[in-house]
């Protein structure tokens, strides 16, 4: 009687362990549970069409993968977390646009977006030895592109549509260059920003009504370029670094402006047209002059302070005519010739030679005073011409 006790709960004990396996599994696949992978090699894919989207994911790993793609108004989203590469992906089309996010660490470790429709599209990445942060996208929203760390470390972002395209990255890393460009409507155009790192330039430029804006501070280099087509400014900012130029040129009510600080030779350079005219300022540097010319109401105006020659030379045509500011430094003359109502001043103080020369002509004639306080020849020499009225 024993034995067959014990056989009967034997048999019942298969018999349920069986139940609840199978009941499990028919749970699971009722589920709608993303795909992970984890440990080395690839993690899973996941791809859906419609309206619900398909997302990817990989975690871990060696190269840890994750890839994500859908249609319809979900998009798609792709993440990758850690490991040697660990890449994202993430690209979608539809009303919900695409983004991807991934490559927290690892050694290249981006992360990849890019979308069409009213969303667009965005890509981040952060970490890693490159780490950058790639989006792009189409539509109202444009598309932004984020990178942070890493030896380069750069962030790019394009996008078309109302909303421009914004570029942000390269905080740190060696190069860490962050690069935007956008076109439309949207008033924004595009930035680039760049922090840090050994050239660590920002650049930027867009079209629209808002021109573009790049900036770079920092680094060997680290010089901002930004360019403004059509749009109201298009300033060009560049501190610090060996060459460290800041450059500015725009068209537009508004000018070009461009400033450089610091360095080794850090000249600021601006041209400009339209009713503003175009300003150049350059302070400090073994050369450090400031270079500007202009046309249109404003004239140019160009400073130079400091460093060994940093000479001033400012150029213009129109109603204000051009100045051109000098002052320090070993040679440290100040430039100036305009043409139109205003005419010219050229100053020079101070240093080896350190003249200033100025000539205009038209209704105004032309003042160049040179002033030559201490050092060397440092004489002054002025003409006027042009006369009178």
């Amino acid at each position: 009687m024993g034995t067959q006790n014990r056989v009967l709960s034997a048999v019942l004990l298969v018999l349920l362990s069986a139940t609840i396996c199978f009941a499990s599994r028919a749970l699971l696949s009722t589920l709608d549970i993303p795909p992970y992978g984890t440990g080395h090699g690839l993690g899973n894919a996941g791809y859906g069409s419609g309206g619900g989207s398909g997302g990817g994911y990989g975690a871990g790993g060696e190269h840890g993968i994750g890839y994500g793609g859908g249609g319809g108004s979900g998009g798609g989203g792709g993440y990758g977390v850690g490991g040697d590469h660990g890449v994202g992906y993430g690209g979608g089309s539809g009303s919900g646009s695409g983004g991807g996010s991934g490559a927290a660490g690892g050694e290249h470790g981006g992360g990849y977006g890019g979308g069409g429709g009213a969303g667009g599209g965005s890509g981040y990445g952060a970490g890693g030895e490159h780490g950058g942060g790639y989006g792009e996208g189409a539509g109202t929203g444009g598309g932004a592109g984020y990178g942070a760390g890493g030896e380069h470390g750069g962030g790019y972002g394009g996008g078309g549509g109302t909303g421009g395209g914004a570029g942000y990255g390269g905080a740190g890393g060696e190069h860490g260059g962050g690069y935007g460009g956008g076109s439309g409507s949207g008033g924004g155009g595009g930035a680039g920003y760049g922090a840090g790192g050994e050239h660590g330039g920002g650049y930027g430029s867009g079209g629209g009504s808002g021109g573009g804006a790049g900036y770079g501070a920092g680094g060997e280099q680290g010089g901002g370029a930004g360019y403004g087509a059509g749009g109201a400014h298009g300033g060009g900012y560049g501190s610090g670094g060996e060459h460290g130029g800041g450059y500015g040129g725009g068209g537009g009510s508004g000018g070009g402006a461009g400033y450089g600080a610091g360095g080794e030779h850090g000249g600021g350079y601006g041209g400009g047209g339209g009713s503003g005219g175009g300003a150049g300022g350059g302070a400090g540097g073994e050369h450090g002059g400031g270079y500007g010319g202009g046309s249109g109401a404003g004239g140019g105006a160009g400073y130079g302070a400091g460093g060994e020659h940093g000479g001033g030379y400012g150029g213009g045509g129109g109603s204000g005519g051009g100045a051109g500011y000098g002052a320090g430094g070993e040679h440290g003359g100040g430039y100036g010739g305009g043409s139109g109502a205003g005419g010219g001043a050229g100053y020079g103080a101070g240093g080896e030679h350190g003249g200033g020369y100025g000539g205009g002509g038209g209704s105004g004639g032309g003042g160049g005073g040179g002033y030559g306080a201490g050092g060397g020849v440092g004489g002054g020499a002025g003409g006027g011409y042009g006369g009178g009225h």
